[in-house]
């Protein structure tokens, strides 16, 4: 089976996955299936466009939160949070484990000086404070070091991924004429800066394939339990 992944693929699993979540309904935004079937998978699809999300919902990123931080909306989160994290202790398989602590520990826990914000962040810090701890896997290996950059990259280009669906087809054309031709250049841009997003992506697969080909079977690749918690 290809693992490569072309503009096709990420426009049609953008609108099949994204667009069927509802950003200002916490009960609609989960993770119905989070195995992963293959590489691709850990670029595009449920798991990585969730985890992408919920790092950023747990972050209290603005864009990914209602308007009003009231108390009864802090206490809807709060259960989500919960309700979500409760569910990761289905991932066994070793390398989607590796994932998911990246996934974690790229959550932001930090004060902030936006009262709104920072009260947000207050109401769900023990709680992740705790579950960053729970999954502060440390491998010092070549691997783990690979899935770092692999998440930190998702992350990166999780807000340019979005757009795409709105001006650009399943082929790579353009949905709809351009009106101007300051329009059309912004568009070509961000047509190259998909092509540019699926090339590092498609380098970062080759990478994972040879990565597991030398380790010969992923049985091979042990998680263990860190002795030592990076978080207090």
């Amino acid at each position: 089976m290809s693992t490569y992944v072309d503009l096709h693929k990420l426009i049609a699993s953008v609108n099949t996955v994204m667009l069927g979540y509802a950003f200002d309904s916490l009960k609609i935004v989960t993770p119905s299936n989070i195995k992963i079937d293959s590489l691709e998978d850990y670029f595009i699809g449920k798991f990585s466009y969730f985890m992408c999300w919920f790092v950023n919902f747990c972050s209290v990123r603005e864009e990914f939160w209602p308007e009003e931080y009231t108390n009864q909306t802090l206490k809807t989160a709060r259960d989500y949070v919960f309700e979500q994290i409760e569910k990761f202790s289905l991932i066994k398989n070793p390398i989607e484990y590796r994932f998911l602590c990246a996934y974690i520990n790229s959550i932001k826990t930090h004060r902030v000086k936006c009262p709104g914000k920072e009260k947000a962040r207050s109401y769900l810090r023990e709680m992740i404070v705790d579950v960053k701890r729970k999954y502060s896997v440390e491998h010092d290996d070549s691997l783990q070091s690979l899935i770092n950059e692999i998440v930190k990259f998702n992350m990166e280009v999780n807000d340019k991924i979005w757009d795409l669906p709105q001006y650009i087809d399943v082929d790579g054309s353009f949905m709809y004429t351009p009106n101007g031709s300051s329009e059309v250049s912004k568009m070509a841009d961000r047509r190259r800066d998909a092509n540019k997003i699926l090339k590092k992506m498609n380098k970062y697969i080759d990478s994972m394939k040879t990565k597991f080909k030398f380790e010969n079977t992923l049985k091979k690749i042990k998680v263990s339990s860190p002795k030592v918690y990076k978080y207090r």
